[in-house]
């Protein structure tokens, strides 16, 4: 990927101007409606134009005017006939298609139902054979309560030393990215505050800006709306071992590491954090500093 500077910078003012309004969608239009109202400048406001469609009346009295001359037989084809009584004219035929349809309809569903009562009174009368009981249900009730696995957390870094993430296996940095989706996006410095003091999912999605997902398709976007889960002891650990102490004071959020539940949908937890910019994280195909790998090298890939 080649770097223009003139581009990142202005990509730069659009993530900081965003993050200054909590990078909600609603205040960001906000401030751009008071600019234009302080701007001194006329602003215009077409009235919307849509498209003029003819009325049923008006095709029907077309149909009903329209004649033909010769057809391919020689003979002649009169539509002076009203566009009502071509419509009458199908709505006879559903009707008849829907009376012939009914009675086949509710026969069968006799049969179904008598079938149905049939099973009944064999399988009350001892003709079909039980099934076995459930064997995994009965080895689980006779064995003692089983000891709950504490989940075991694995700090992985790679070789730049600006990224960092935690993950519940002992693997490679780039494994852990090549086998499951993951979204690296920017997040307010007021949102990641209250994000990592976090007990419980959040109930309303907020907005990440430049988000970034290592899939084809979606490695550079705007934004996205996500539920962030609470962050886990560890993480938030690894986390503050990487945030400079001394945080500047435009600082405009953090680039965060996510990746989703398994189960709750739009629902993802934060994993790691890096210093790097989070536009178009995964589209960077120049390798960093001391790394082996560049970012785009990092894509899912998913197992077939």
């Amino acid at each position: 990927m080649t770097h223009n500077p003139i581009t990142q910078k202005a990509r730069e003012i659009r993530y900081q101007l965003a993050a200054q309004q909590g990078n909600d969608i609603h205040r960001i239009g906000d401030e751009l409606r008071r600019r234009q109202m302080v701007s001194g400048r006329r602003i215009v406001r077409l009235p919307k134009r849509e498209p003029e469609v003819p009325s049923l009346n008006t095709r029907m009295h077309g149909i009903g005017e329209c004649q033909s001359r010769n057809n391919a037989f020689g003979g002649m084809i009169d539509f002076n006939s009203s566009g009502a009584e071509m419509m009458k004219r199908k709505n006879m035929w559903l009707f008849l298609v829907a009376t012939v349809l009914a009675p086949v309809v509710w026969f069968a569903g006799v049969v179904m139902e008598l079938a149905g009562l049939g099973a009944g009174v064999a399988y009350a009368s001892g003709g079909f054979a039980k099934a076995p009981p459930d064997r995994t249900a009965v080895i689980a009730a006779d064995d003692p309560k089983p000891t709950e696995k504490k989940p075991m957390y694995f700090t992985l870094t790679n070789p730049s030393k600006d990224i960092v993430v935690v993950s519940d296996r002992d693997e490679k940095f780039v494994e852990f990215f090549r086998r499951q989706r993951v979204l690296v996006a920017g997040l307010g410095e007021k949102e990641f505050e209250a994000t990592m003091k976090a007990e419980k999912t959040s109930e309303k999605e907020q907005g990440v800006i430049y988000a970034s997902y290592n899939e084809e398709d979606r490695t550079a976007l705007y934004g996205a709306r996500v539920k962030l889960a609470p962050v886990a002891k560890p993480v938030a650990e690894a986390i503050a071992a990487l945030i400079p102490k001394d945080i500047p004071k435009d600082s405009v959020g953090r680039t965060l590491v996510m990746v989703p539940d398994p189960k709750e949908k739009d629902v993802w937890h934060i994993v790691g954090l890096t210093t790097r910019t989070p536009v178009g994280f995964f589209m960077t195909k120049d390798k960093e500093g001391t790394d082996d790998f560049a970012a785009n090298e990092l894509l899912f890939k998913e197992k077939k």
